[in-house]
């Protein structure tokens, strides 16, 4: 059995009031790990000072907390107007350098685990230098196949990658960025994000609960309204299905909110698509866990991805995913045989994937059996634990 540590952890990517979908999977990590090891977080709350209703909730937001027994403190930090993610690095290394070592310091900490590489794993690397502690880093996507694309941004990657005495990727693919950034091969770490799943609900009566009729198809895309998640794209996918399959009680539920929420519901209103698409927003993670249950597919059309937690969870609600096929996805599902990929990433690709997956006659009990087995937070728990043993060089 692994040691006990006592681990600080780094991660803007936390739930909070003021961004309540913010990261549950770093949490669910954090309180998996908490049943053997004390945890302590520092959960950064940037903000836009142009954004006043954001900056309100921020401001709003208790600084410190005791969030299932684990100690959570939320520094608040204004995003850099210039300089880009780089900018803002530097920024948050300065300013969180004092309160990592005084949290550190009282936590009697064995090792710093930052979740993202920049910039939480950059701001991590320059204390753990300082205080000369060991370092643990996590990349979840567009850390490194977004912010890895930008010279500034670049070197900074590869500098917090050289101070890291261990990298954990969510996907094979983040696992080779990451080795390209600077990485030490022997010392990168392939770990699924791991679930915290619901207990198995009946899906009749989840699509009783939602007005699902039986003849319904329920098509499910969760995820931010973000550029990178590419919501027009699954709204034009859906289009595109619905059409061609005549298919005309068809609906498409879209879970998340963003930045592009607007831009979306204009799209769906112009296309007279006001009937068969329903924005729901953001959701509280039982909501979105019966969503899960009652669908028919999950689809995913992101740009760049690692391992999206929404396809690990459909999958153990035993839901089939249609997806654009991104390294990360295929691992997860094709690791089960849990769905249809489009080769092609274009909406009518995945129209046809959707249209292909729904035909497919899946025993859904035995693919959520199978997913839970592979993808539960408790064996993702064991793994990181693992890790940490590597760190100090135990076996």
């Amino acid at each position: 059995m692994s040691a006990q540590r006592r681990v600080l952890t780094l991660a803007h990517l936390y739930p909070s009031a003021a961004y309540p979908g913010a990261g549950p999977f770093v949490r669910d990590q954090v309180l998996q790990l908490a049943s053997r090891h004390t945890m302590g977080v520092v959960s950064p709350l940037p903000f836009a000072v142009t954004r006043v209703p954001t900056a309100r909730r921020v401001f709003a937001t208790p600084k410190t907390s005791i969030e299932d027994g684990v100690l959570v403190l939320r520094p608040r930090l204004p995003d850099m107007p210039v300089g880009g993610p780089a900018a803002n690095s530097w920024f948050w290394a300065f300013r969180l350098g004092p309160l990592l070592k005084r949290v550190y310091d009282d936590l009697d900490g064995d090792l710093v685990h930052a979740h993202f590489a920049l910039p939480d794993g950059f701001a991590a690397a320059r204390f753990a230098s300082k205080a000369d502690v060991p370092l643990v880093v996590t990349v979840w996507g567009s850390d490194v196949l977004v912010f890895g694309k930008m010279p500034a941004a670049r070197r900074l990657l590869t500098s917090t990658f050289a101070r890291a005495q261990a990298v954990i990727a969510v996907s094979n693919e983040l696992s080779q960025c990451a080795a390209e950034l600077g990485a030490d091969p022997r010392r990168v770490f392939t770990v699924p994000p791991g679930v915290s799943y619901r207990p198995p609900v009946p899906r009749q009566a989840e699509r009783e609960r939602r007005g699902l009729a039986e003849s319904e198809v329920c098509i499910l895309w969760v995820g931010g309204l973000v550029p990178v998640k590419q919501p027009l794209e699954a709204v034009r996918a859906f289009e595109a299905f619905a059409s061609e399959s005549r298919a005309s009680s068809a609906r498409l539920v879209m879970v998340g909110d963003g930045p592009l929420r607007r831009v979306v519901s204009d799209m769906v209103r112009e296309r007279n698509l006001d009937r068969t698409v329903r924005m729901l927003g953001q959701l509280p993670r039982d909501e979105v866990w019966s969503w899960q249950c009652a669908a028919d597919v999950l689809i995913n059309c992101s740009r760049s991805e690692g391992t999206p937690l929404a396809v690990l969870e459909a999958l153990g609600a035993g839901t089939p995913v249609a997806a654009y096929a991104l390294p990360g996805i295929r691992a997860a599902v094709d690791a089960v045989e849990g769905g249809t990929l489009a080769e092609n990433r274009t909406p009518a690709d995945l129209a046809a994937a959707i249209g292909s997956e729904l035909s497919i006659d899946r025993d859904r009990d035995a693919l959520a059996q199978e997913a839970r087995a592979r993808f539960d937070i408790a064996g993702v728990g064991r793994t990181i634990e693992a890790v940490y043993d590597t760190v100090f060089g135990a076996a």
